[in-house]
């Protein structure tokens, strides 16, 4: 089966403390704007249970963090995924940098996030 959409579908997707995953909205639209995702993320704000967080795990961050804050504001923590930002890093290093800048970044990964900070502030000077 072949399915040709013309423009993007934008999910919501809420996963439950056992780990289950539950779709919470899915918008179409022409890009992933901040108006598009905005959709998407104010379908998902109703059915959030109150009080509960957001945690927004993606490398296109703009839209989606603009329209995920405007919503949920101070419940709202983003995430990058670490194996993409260590991707984008590594793809800007001269190559005899890379695999120092690689055990740098992995190591500051496995420390608490204020000694990370500082190894790889450390590395970055």
């Amino acid at each position: 089966m072949a399915l040709y959409l013309d423009g993007i579908i934008v999910a919501a997707i809420g996963v439950d403390n056992a780990g289950k995953k539950h779709l919470m909205g899915l918008v179409s639209g022409s890009s992933e704007n901040a108006s598009v995702v905005g959709s998407v993320a104010r379908v998902a704000r109703s059915r959030l249970v109150h009080g509960l967080g957001v945690l927004v795990r993606d490398r296109r961050l703009k839209a989606l963090r603009s329209a995920i804050e405007e919503l949920v504001s101070e419940r709202a923590r983003v995430q990058r995924c670490r194996a993409h930002k260590l991707r984008d890093v590594l793809d800007r290093q001269q190559k005899e940098c890379i695999s120092q800048t690689a055990a740098v970044m992995k190591a500051a990964y496995k420390l608490s996030a204020k000694d990370g900070m500082t190894k790889l502030r450390t590395h970055a000077a």
